[in-house]
């Protein structure tokens, strides 16, 4: 790679010399040194630390620095590899005449153009200048594209975290609560029917199987939860009076579909709360409708024209909003609608 340019640029049957390998070592060394300060020193104790005016005064006069020296390399040693004599300087810029055309040759005031066998290029500080800029410009605009790139990465990773542990604790917060709610109505059927309450004991075994196995890794079936759904219903009705009416509408699914598990319980429960009175005429009503790319899920249910549902819902409409923003993002959609006698939600979330 450095003997590069000796063999590409000489002519043929030319020797090589010392001083065809020492010229590009003048231009390369300082920028070799150049970048290896800037990509292992300055980049990173200076530029990634905030300290951007200092690293753009460190770089400029390290730039400054190379280009000076390269310069007095070049006045003190410039000629130290050279093969120049006076004799050979000589034979070396001597004049030389291209042949003449034949109509000119007896044209006495005919001068062809002299050649000179040896340009002056640009001198080597100016290519350090220029290329140094470019080099530190470049070096350091893709070491801060990976760093942004990593940046970026790990600033995923460490969302996707936070959105999983936010997750765990509204989940972990939907199954005690159930779990309460669940068994003080076990425990007011023990004195009613103890045949009901066995029975009531059973679904709550499978239901705590279906919450401690199935949802373990935060996705289950539509198909479970469903059936946990129904479940969950058939035990509420297990306390409740038939002045209640409750109609439960559910889709038969016919192919396997992953959904975040436990998303439907909270407005269920919350229905079952303030939804039933033993004063007055109460319902009920939870439908559920699969369609093509989204599931939608509505619950309506009485309430009393005291009640403020919504500043009494435990853990409550807001931390189930949350949890499918974080689930769903901008893709779902979340209603409350609420009159002095009603109060429903409307749910839509993709699949």
């Amino acid at each position: 790679m450095i003997a590069s340019p000796v063999l590409f640029t000489r002519q043929a049957g030319s020797a090589i010399s010392w001083k065809m390998f020492i010229t590009p070592m003048e231009t390369i060394i300082p920028l070799f040194l150049i970048f290896l300060i800037n990509r292992f020193v300055l980049v990173p104790g200076l530029l990634f630390k905030n300290n951007g005016l200092l690293y753009g005064i460190t770089v400029a006069a390290l730039v400054v620095i190379c280009t000076i020296g390269s310069l007095i390399y070049q006045n003190q040693f410039g000629d130290r590899f050279s093969n120049n004599s006076p004799i050979s300087n000589i034979n070396e810029r001597k004049m030389t005449r291209p042949p003449f055309p034949p109509e000119e040759l007896y044209n006495p005031d005919f001068h062809p153009p002299l050649n000179d066998p040896h340009p002056k290029g640009m001198p080597p500080f100016a290519n350090i200048l220029i290329f140094s800029v470019l080099i530190v410009g470049f070096d350091t605009g893709l070491k801060s594209s990976f760093r942004w790139a990593e940046s970026e990465k790990e600033k995923a990773r460490l969302e996707k975290e936070n959105i999983s542990i936010q997750l765990d604790v509204l989940r972990n917060q939907v199954s005690p609560h159930f779990f309460m709610n669940t068994l003080n109505n076990i425990h007011t059927l023990i004195d009613i029917s103890s045949e009901k309450a066995k029975d009531a004991v059973i679904k709550l075994s499978k239901m705590m199987r279906y919450l401690l196995y199935d949802t373990a890794h935060g996705e289950t079936t539509l198909q479970k939860e469903i059936i946990f759904i129904e479940s969950y219903v058939e035990l509420m009705k297990l306390r409740v009076s038939d002045k209640v009416e409750i109609e439960v509408s559910m889709p038969q699914v016919t192919k396997e579909i992953n959904i975040p598990p436990l998303l439907f319980t909270s407005f269920i429960e919350n229905a079952f709360k303030y939804g039933v009175s033993y004063q007055q005429k109460s319902f009920i009503h939870i439908k559920l409708t699969q369609e093509e790319n989204q599931i939608l899920f509505h619950v309506e249910n009485s309430k009393s024209k005291t009640m403020d549902i919504k500043n009494s819902t435990g853990i409550g409409i807001e931390n189930a909003r949350s949890r499918m923003n974080l689930l769903f993002g901008t893709k779902h959609r979340f209603d409350i609608t609420e009159t002095e006698s009603t109060f429903a939600i409307d749910l839509s979330i993709p699949l």
